[in-house]
């Protein structure tokens, strides 16, 4: 007969959140089908037929729109379909986009952004090291604080606004986390360069500049 001890307990216990957490990871990336049980200021929640909770923030509901009310589009008790992109830090809840649930632009073959595109974006949350711009299609941007300011000291509180616009270029391409990073610093790089062609080669738009090989896109 074999006596477990408190230890061995704990150890056969963190095996199975282990595999608990491994499983919930297998839904990240998929479109499911899940029913709004309320919304609560300003999130929509939802629970799909396995008792999966999932929450659903304005900008990731509203292309358009990404800070309006939700509940002038969406109804208590109806099915919705909801791509999950990521899981929260506790694992108690899932976060996800119906906007990304109908256009589906995660799974298109080509992906519809490339590295060096130039984008526009709305900033939605900001973080202690940066913030989440989102772009066209519903896809999240993330912009590091260290992009803007050489202090490590600078709060990216005091950088970025909620709703503010921003532009910048797409430096990567994260299909594990389901966003792009984008880099306002190489966008103005390139931005004063191509004022300092239009200045000395009379280079007048974005589009000559490409045609006689000044820059690449």
């Amino acid at each position: 007969m074999t006596i477990l001890n408190k230890s061995d307990t704990l150890i056969i216990s963190g095996c199975f959140d282990m595999a608990n957490t491994k499983r919930k990871d297998q839904l990240i990336g998929k479109i499911v089908t899940a029913r709004a049980v309320g919304i609560a200021n300003g999130v929509m929640l939802l629970e799909d037929e396995d008792g999966n909770k999932i929450r659903v923030y304005p900008y990731d509901a509203d292309d358009d729109s990404p800070f309006a009310d939700l509940t002038l589009k969406y109804e208590k008790g109806r099915q919705y379909e909801v791509f999950i992109n990521r899981l929260s830090g506790n694992g108690r809840h899932y976060y996800g986009s119906t906007i990304l649930a109908a256009n589906d632009l995660w799974n298109q073959r080509p992906f519809p952004y490339k590295t060096d595109d130039i984008v526009t974006g709305l900033i939605v949350r900001v973080f202690e090291f940066g913030a989440i711009a989102m772009i066209k299609g519903g896809i999240q941007g993330f912009i590091d604080s260290s992009d803007v300011t050489s202090s490590a000291y600078q709060a990216a509180s005091n950088l970025f606004y909620v709703g503010d616009e921003v532009k910048g270029m797409i430096t990567e391409i994260n299909r594990d986390r389901f966003q792009v990073g984008i880099c306002i610093s190489r966008y103005n790089e390139r931005r004063v360069y191509l004022d300092k062609l239009i200045r000395s080669e009379g280079i007048t738009t974005l589009k000559d500049a490409v045609t006689n090989k000044h820059i690449s896109m």
